[in-house]
């Protein structure tokens, strides 16, 4: 079981599904993440990428965002997402896309630019650098790109952006941010 863990819903639970379909980012990561963006998050628009249950995206509204889409490949949790969506009424400020997130970002650039964007995909996932190259042109003025990875990775990044690495566990939380 997920829960909302700040902002107007906090402590409301979402679904999730069984077993090991997917695997929800950890609340000690969502934490962190709405830590370093408590300021940036009010108002702005929330793009999250391989958004597997929706929690991240749904914590952003439940903590002011005003707007999110999001983006997961899985029919099922697309399903899953609506009802989350529908259980905390968030119907009005959320864009649903099935898709691959590293196929869809032309798809997306209509409805940025972006405040923040996160992702956090799959452990095998490795293709980082093309993710950054899709993503960054999407985000706005002085947004923020944030991926939760594993921390056998690094990112490469194009000069004019600042980086804050934050370790959890086993994971890095990375956010490169553009300059205002």
């Amino acid at each position: 079981m997920i829960r909302i863990i700040g902002g107007e819903a906090k402590g409301r639970k979402l679904k999730s599904p069984r077993g090991q379909e997917i695997r929800p980012t950890l609340g000690r990561i969502r934490q962190v993440l709405f830590d370093l963006l408590q300021r940036e998050v009010r108002e702005t628009s929330f793009l999250d990428l391989f958004a597997g249950t929706g929690i991240v995206a749904l914590e952003a509204l439940s903590r002011g965002a005003s707007r999110a889409a999001l983006v997961e490949k899985k029919g099922s949790m697309v399903r899953i997402i609506r009802e989350n969506v529908s259980l905390l009424g968030y119907q009005d400020r959320v864009r649903i896309f099935q898709g691959d997130a590293m196929r869809i970002a032309e798809k997306l650039a209509p409805l940025g630019p972006f405040g923040i964007i996160f992702a956090d995909p799959p452990y095998t996932f490795q293709d980082y650098e093309k993710l950054v190259s899709l993503y960054l042109p999407l985000l706005d003025k002085g947004g923020t790109l944030a991926i939760q990875h594993l921390k056998a990775f690094s990112l490469a990044l194009p000069p004019g952006f600042s980086i804050k690495e934050r370790k959890v566990g086993e994971h890095l939380l990375t956010l490169v941010t553009g300059e205002e």
